[in-house]
């Protein structure tokens, strides 16, 4: 396959580093991706077209495959984001693990696709390719952004109130 169009992505891709994310027990895993992310949308354009259009039976569709078909082992987020407010597999999916998968997909995007991720490189040994630690880098590095940006917001409403009842 003709890869240019993917040359070109990954070189503004690579702007971020895509050294191993510190920390990450993944790093020591032996298996690489077929297709590295990177390159998925020119390996795969259609299955990349759907889902840009339906994202969340798309996340869906890929827990299933993640889980080979057998969404009798389906739970919530597959356990990676358990806290103390909840515990995956005690909220009921055993009875209706396909609702319970497009409820997760609709309302917990993120995690979704994110614990689908963290599903197959687990099962299948795979370690993280230099595009998904950039992907990594940048969601965190927008994380702290907002969080600094709402920081702001509320010390500039705060001084807003101020100002308007210090008249």
């Amino acid at each position: 396959r003709n890869f240019a169009a993917a040359d070109k992505y990954k070189q503004m891709c690579d702007c971020l580093s895509g050294d191993p994310i510190p920390g990450d027990p993944r790093q020591g895993y032996t298996n690489e991706w077929q297709t590295g992310m990177c390159y998925a949308p020119c390996a795969n354009p259609l299955c990349f077209c759907a889902a840009l259009v339906c994202p969340c039976p798309s996340a869906c569709w890929v827990r299933r495959l993640a889980l080979g078909g057998a969404m009798q082992y389906y739970k919530c987020c597959q356990g990676y984001y358990d806290c103390m407010c909840w515990k995956a597999g005690s909220l009921g999916e055993e009875n209706c693990p396909e609702v319970c998968n497009a409820l997760e997909a609709h309302f917990c995007f993120g995690c979704h696709i994110s614990s689908s991720r963290l599903l197959v490189m687990d099962t299948r040994n795979i370690k993280p390719d230099p595009c998904d630690n950039r992907l990594i880098a940048l969601v965190r590095a927008s994380m702290e952004f907002s969080i600094y940006a709402a920081a702001n917001v509320c010390f500039l409403g705060v001084v807003f109130l101020i100002s308007l009842f210090a008249v």
